[in-house]
């Protein structure tokens, strides 16, 4: 036995719980959790991970006999949205700083992440890191990385570390088509081996590798199902989780430029004219001329390293290389006396590391009050008439049973709504919504997207929307800008 739960509860104060979970994972053995969002799958991994304290039962490995399981180096790696949470914490202690160039100058490289840290390549690095395309960030600071970039990095430090067990958490989540594709290959070689264990948390049950050898349901915060992978398969719970995912080859139709063109605005909201950003003689983005009108709704499109985090900083007046190119926000110059907020009091955003970086013992009302001030965090008292329009907003998106629940508390789908509502409270003329369906089910998806929609056909806000699914784009998108190597290749 590698593990055993016994008898395990755990779950938040403010919150639902699991109850009576009893798990062994033996060597050899390759799991699979898999539960709709808010299902309680992540309690699991709380538990695991001892992130919330059990209220009863107990916790038993092989490798350490300590109250914590996974205390003892090297046994355990674990790449969560918590885990990458912790670290985009680390490394942005606030998030302007990711491009300041003080801040850049004194963050470690890339390489530093790898492995044992001392960021020594072996010949396994070698291939992995040349298999995902990231043997040319090696040298860049971490925190000039993408999103994306940053997650495959974590996801092959993790795998590098030869772990006993390895924990993660939608594996797939954030990465382009050809990143996703080589690492389920890499997921599949790791199966065939008897180490290290692989236990795998997913929202949408087509993303199982073949390889996964037992399997468990969790619906409604109870186990359902727990076995061998053909024994749960042929179970009324997996069925029940393949119609709660939705249908993995649903498609949201992606409008041409001729459709919602009526009662767009001819005033730009942004304008770029061959603009460039490098970082330590690195290209980022090369020549990028783009013009946005109100009332647009562009998907920004392009595989992980394109350069579309890079671009949203330039909008959101977070890069300081704004200053050195062509660029207009609002019909302004940028570096012509307007100041960061001034830009950001029109601009509403959700996006994985605002998620991440955003105070987790805040409750859901206290997140949303804070996008009336540009805080992440509230850290100045909320007036009433803010707490009724933040509660407004939390009814409109249907969370106001979530309203006094901490933010940490809630799953990923719950906690984007709620980020999404923190986006509108000020209703400003630009939304930028970088990846904010990262890691839902498609049923959650669709209920992002459904809200998104209801307020589009009701206000006339400029919309920029990152994605690497076309299931997750709106049907309201009217323009495309495609990017791949910092270079606009559509649009």
């Amino acid at each position: 036995m590698l593990l055993g739960l016994e008898n395990v509860s755990i779950g938040p104060d403010d919150g639902p719980r699991l109850e009576g979970v009893n798990w062994t994972i033996n060597e050899g053995e390759h799991w699979a959790i898999l539960g709709e969002n808010g299902s309680g799958k992540n309690l699991l991994i709380d538990a695991l991970t001892r992130r919330v304290p059990l209220s009863s039962g107990s916790i038993r490995t092989c490798f350490h006999s300590g109250p914590a399981p996974f205390s003892r180096a090297g046994q355990v790696a674990v790449v969560t949205f918590g885990s990458c949470g912790a670290a985009a914490r680390r490394r942005l202690p606030y998030l302007q700083a990711r491009w300041e160039s003080a801040e850049l100058a004194l963050a470690p490289v890339a390489r530093s992440l790898l492995s044992d840290g001392s960021g020594i390549e072996t010949a396994q690095s070698t291939d992995i890191l040349a298999r995902f395309g990231l043997r040319e960030v090696l040298d860049r600071p971490i925190i000039s990385l993408s999103s994306g970039e940053f997650r495959k990095l974590m996801l092959v430090d993790a795998l590098l570390k030869k772990p006993k067990l390895l924990v993660i958490e939608e594996p797939f989540a954030g990465l382009d088509r050809e990143s996703a594709a080589e690492f389920r290959q890499l997921l599949e070689e790791q199966c065939r081996s008897r180490v290290p264990c692989l236990i795998l948390f997913l929202s949408r049950p087509w993303d199982l590798p073949e390889g996964v050898s037992h399997l468990i349901c969790v619906q409604s915060h109870r186990i359902a199902a727990i076995g061998p992978r053909a024994k749960v398969q042929n179970s009324k719970a997996f069925s029940a989780s393949l119609v709660a995912a939705g249908k993995p080859d649903s498609r949201i139709p992606m409008p041409g430029k001729e459709r919602h063109l009526k009662g767009l605005g001819s005033n730009p909201i942004i304008e770029m004219t061959k603009v460039s950003v490098r970082y330590d003689g690195h290209p980022i983005l090369e020549d990028i001329t783009w013009s946005v009108n109100e009332g647009e709704h562009w998907a920004i499109l392009g595989p992980n390293g394109a350069g579309k985090s890079t671009l949203l900083s330039l909008v959101l007046a977070d890069n300081p290389q704004a200053y050195a190119n062509d660029i207009r926000l609002f019909g302004r110059r940028r570096g012509s006396g307007e100041s960061i907020w001034d830009i950001k009091r029109k601009i509403g955003w959700v996006s994985p590391e605002l998620q991440f970086c955003y105070p987790g013992e805040a409750t859901a009302l206290e997140v949303v009050c804070s996008g009336l001030f540009d805080s992440i965090g509230l850290y100045r008292n909320a007036s009433r008439q803010d707490v009724e329009r933040a509660m407004d907003w939390i009814e409109r998106l249907a969370v106001s049973d979530l309203a006094d629940r901490t933010f940490w508390s809630l799953s990923a789908g719950e906690q984007r709504l709620v980020l999404l509502a923190r986006a509108l409270v000020k209703e400003p003329p630009l939304l930028v919504l970088d990846e904010p369906c990262l890691g839902l089910d498609l049923a959650h998806v669709g209920r992002f997207i459904d809200k998104l929609e209801q307020l589009s056909a009701i206000r006339d806000t400029t919309l920029l929307y990152v994605s690497h699914r076309a299931e997750e784009l709106p049907s309201t998108i009217t323009h495309i800008l495609r990017l791949d190597r910092g270079r606009i290749v559509e649009g």
